[in-house]
């Protein structure tokens, strides 16, 4: 039988791995809900550039909250090895983040790009958070981390509601654009005279 211990371990192990996951499933779950309007060209009027810039800017400042604990952990630790769960998710994290500062350069081509930068600063700031959580874990097993766990569970379950949400207006507007396509479809169909 497998053990709440066991479970824990190994998502703490591969934390890197399933973060990776969910993004990717997220991303595709999204593009495959609604495809037409993600490769839809960006209209002028959207606001995507000035979101995109806020984006970079918080990137940016997550960033350099992973690299801090990055220095701090190799610096001060006897074995930075030890720490080996926590510099791989923010490896993850400073991967995603800087992906999200650079994608600025397009997300006013194309809206994926604007969709992928968003999903990469959400799961930049969850892999941040994530890091912590399993910092202090491995740092001070002897103190219970149940407030950095259930900040995470807020954090995460804030997250899910979103998506779902999400998903749902994706849904909503591609059954609009269903309609509106068979309602055209049928004003185009030449009326048959009866002979």
């Amino acid at each position: 039988m497998i053990s709440p211990v066991t479970v824990g371990q190994l998502a703490k192990d591969y934390a890197w791995l399933i973060i990776l996951a969910l993004l990717v499933f997220e991303v595709t779950a999204t593009i495959a809900i609604n495809r037409h309007y993600f490769s839809e060209i960006v209209p002028r009027q959207d606001r995507v550039g000035e979101l995109s810039e806020q984006f970079r800017t918080h990137a940016l400042t997550f960033a350099a909250m992973a690299f801090t604990v990055i220095a701090l952990l190799v610096s001060l630790a006897d074995d930075p090895g030890e720490f080996a769960n926590v510099l791989q998710v923010l490896a993850v994290a400073i991967a995603l983040l800087f992906f999200t500062y650079e994608v600025d350069e397009v997300t006013e081509t194309r809206r994926y790009w604007f969709m992928l930068q968003e999903k990469a600063l959400g799961y930049g700031f969850l892999s941040v958070f994530i890091a912590v959580v399993i910092l202090y874990h491995d740092a001070v097993p002897a103190v219970s981390g149940w407030i950095l766990i259930a900040g995470f569970l807020v954090v995460a379950s804030i997250r899910f509601s979103t998506v779902w949400r999400q998903f749902g207006i994706l849904k909503r507007r591609k059954k609009k654009e269903l309609e509106e396509q068979a309602i055209k479809s049928q004003e185009e169909e030449p009326a048959v005279s009866p002979d």
